[in-house]
């Protein structure tokens, strides 16, 4: 008997050109069909009232300015209440700091009389455009207690205005 060597097997080679022409093929095929959506008429935008097909002249909101500024920067003490040193990183002004308050055109004192202010803008006018400016050396504390004195009194939106 004779043995005869089994035949050795060839590697399987890929042939890559048909499988290039496919995917060409369905990429073309694809491009061809498809067909964009239009979202126009689905975006909502904050447009002005008075252009477009239905023109209507839009009223105009009165703005109210509410204006903080530094009268008197104060002494610079330490969080603890100690004194304050050049190279401490946190510090907060103490008692002798003295701020102006302005609300429309009515100036106030303090807190208190910002606050009735507030209330009386609130009572004529519930829905006016409030601008709130912090003026230079005003720092963030303080600009939060006018906001949250703004929110006290029913002003949900309000726009911050920095300083120049």
């Amino acid at each position: 008997m004779r043995f005869v060597p089994r035949r050795r097997l060839e590697d399987a080679k890929l042939e890559m050109t048909p499988m290039i022409d496919v995917t060409f093929l369905l990429l073309i095929f694809f491009m061809c069909t498809l067909k964009f959506k239009t979202l126009e008429g689905a975006l909502s935008a904050y447009l002005p009232d008075d252009a477009g097909p239905a023109s209507v002249q839009a009223e105009p909101v009165e703005r109210i300015d509410v204006v903080v500024e530094v009268v008197e920067p104060g002494t610079r003490v330490a969080p603890n209440g100690g004194p304050w040193t050049p190279g401490m990183a946190r510090y907060r002004y103490g008692a002798d700091r003295v701020l102006r308050y302005r609300v429309g055109p009515s100036a106030c004192s303090d807190l208190d009389e910002v606050r009735a202010a507030l209330t009386r803008v609130a009572a004529l006018d519930p829905a006016p455009r409030i601008v709130l400016e912090p003026r230079d050396g005003v720092v963030h504390a303080e600009a939060v207690v006018m906001l949250e004195a703004l929110t006290a009194a029913g002003f949900d939106e309000v726009t911050i205005h920095g300083a120049d």
